[in-house]
């Protein structure tokens, strides 16, 4: 049998499929971000005060992931910030542009849940996937999700156009991005760090099946 293919019902199937649906959370993540954070001018004049609201929140989001990570999953802390992200930019296309204080708000809250979505992601996808394939699949969401950093601004230039179209797109794209996190990839709290392919279908297997977590301390995170 070739590595990192594996049988399931009588047919190989790739090893890790499902996992590689973090491609486009990784994407969506940076495409709304940038999308945000690069468009501060419609939020108000002083756009040095809201780098340091944008700063602030950030490092806040950042710094309280840790604790949220000791006790909620990844999976639902990566969909559930990411939902209040995209909703949060959602809300500001409803707000009037003569009510600034609450478009401020409503977007240092998206900035926060983006902090907390990529500082989540970064320890989630390294434990996705087995040791063989880690950096590869490193690489490639690195890849996305750069250029998921180019297509934000490139999508804010069809503002003129179409001026509900960036809006819309910040907005819905890390929500359906958050949906495929909780249908399709599985929960890695408490496992320890995949070496093999078999270690991960074992894993996938005991999540199915609602078993025991194993607990391997010195192979995985201690939160």
């Amino acid at each position: 049998m070739a590595p990192g293919v594996s049988w399931h019902c009588g047919r190989p199937r790739a090893a890790g499929g499902d996992q590689l649906l973090a491609v486009p959370c990784s994407f969506s993540i940076m495409v709304s971000y940038y999308g945000l954070v690069l468009d501060l001018q419609s939020l108000g004049r002083d756009i040095f005060l809201l780098q340091a609201l944008f700063g602030a929140i950030d490092f806040l989001g950042r710094a309280t992931t840790t604790f949220l990570l000791k006790f909620l999953g990844r999976r639902i802390i990566l969909a559930s910030f990411q939902a209040m992200a995209g909703f949060s930019i959602l809300v500001n296309v409803l707000v009037p542009q003569d009510l600034q204080t609450l478009r401020v708000i409503f977007a240092v809250l998206g900035k926060g849940c983006f902090g907390i979505s990529l500082t989540c992601l970064s320890l989630y996808k390294t434990e996705l996937f087995p040791t063989p394939l880690r950096m590869t699949a490193d690489g490639l969401l690195q890849s996305v999700g750069r250029l998921g950093a180019m297509m934000g601004p490139l999508i804010r230039m069809t503002h003129q156009a179409l001026p509900l179209l960036p809006p819309l797109s910040y907005g819905v794209i890390p929500i359906a991005s958050s949906l495929v996190l909780l249908l399709f990839l599985p929960e890695t709290q408490g496992f320890p760090l995949p070496d093999t392919i078999q270690d991960l279908e074992s894993q996938k297997s005991a999540a199915a099946r609602g078993g025991q977590r194993e607990v391997v301390i010195t192979e995985s995170t201690w939160f």
